[in-house]
């Protein structure tokens, strides 16, 4: 009986996360990967539902409030402010009844990836908790560039369409981007220490790309070419955090996605995460959360649906 409950608690709260793809949300629109829309009647139609989109969400938020969530963290944003929503984030945004904004919507192709990997590649560490939420109070001379601009980009989109005028709407995109980065705050690096903050910024990539399977210090050393004392020095200076907190902090985020996202086993959710049984994955989830993987599925499942 228990474990028919539980199922249907999963579909019901598996219900309540709408999964948005870009092409569904192009269907008979004139730009190929990318669209613009009214803040209100974005969000207004999943009715304050856990969401999840395989591109990018730009709010910028012009008057009132919006109340939002990303990957089971509360925020809020107060005009004048903008926040960017990466692919596959878990985010809820609940607006105020004065809320005014816009929302531009774009795919990996159109956000500054390369640029972002490689000239500005310092500006890439944690870069979700920077765009996340941008504030611009005190700042509204910067914040009506911003306007400035999303106005150009719906003179552009409700134009009549062509390549050069689509190319134009991509450029004036990654100029807004340039302008939340700009403004977010960011690790202030002298030319003594650019060699150290690539070496920090690469273990943050290889980190995202590699923490499934590789969780020993060894392999990062190995790869970086560097000691593990000089890496743990590094992520003390800049991130104020351990190497092996940096690499936990990002496999307990998939760990939640996982449960309220996949009905996975957890002998399937071991295998996945690259632990060596399903007893290392339970020891893993008790040490880090405080609870059973049962008791911590539960209440992982009451928050998506806004229980808690």
């Amino acid at each position: 009986m228990f474990i028919s409950l539980y199922i249907l608690f999963f579909f019901i709260v598996m219900e309540e996360i709408r999964n948005i793809n870009l092409a569904d949300m192009l269907e008979g629109k004139k730009c190929i990967n990318f669209f613009l829309e009214d803040l209100k009647t974005w969000f207004g139609q999943f009715d304050s539902k856990v969401c999840r989109s395989n591109f990018y969400q730009l709010l910028v938020l012009e008057e009132g409030k919006a109340d939002i969530t990303l990957d089971f963290v509360d925020g809020s944003l107060e005009a004048p402010a903008a926040a960017v929503i990466f692919p596959q984030q878990l985010s809820r945004v609940e607006l105020s009844d004065d809320a005014v904004g816009r929302l531009v919507a774009f795919d990996d192709m159109v956000f500054c990836s390369d640029i972002l990997a490689t000239e500005l590649k310092v500006y890439n560490i944690g870069i979700h908790h920077k765009l996340n939420k941008v504030s611009f109070c005190g700042s509204e001379d910067e914040f009506s560039a911003v306007v400035n601009i999303l106005d150009n980009i719906a003179d552009v989109y409700f134009s009549d369409i062509n390549m050069v005028r689509k190319m134009q709407i991509k450029f004036m995109i990654k100029v807004v981007i340039f302008k939340l980065l700009d403004k977010a705050p960011s690790i202030e690096v002298s030319s003594v220490s650019d060699r150290d903050i690539s070496y920090y910024a690469d273990f943050r990539k290889m980190v995202d790309e590699n923490f499934m399977t590789e969780r020993k210090l060894g392999f990062y050393c190995d790869r970086l070419g560097i000691s593990s004392k000089k890496l743990t020095s590094l992520c003390s200076q800049y991130g104020d955090i351990s190497p092996l907190g940096i690499i936990h902090e990002r496999l307990e985020l998939e760990i939640k996605k996982c449960f309220i996202t996949e009905s996975l086993t957890l002998k399937e959710m071991a295998f996945k995460f690259g632990f060596s049984s399903q007893s290392a994955l339970n020891k893993f989830i008790d040490t880090k959360f405080g609870m059973t993987p049962t008791s911590f599925k539960e209440y992982l499942m009451h928050v998506a649906a806004g229980k808690y």
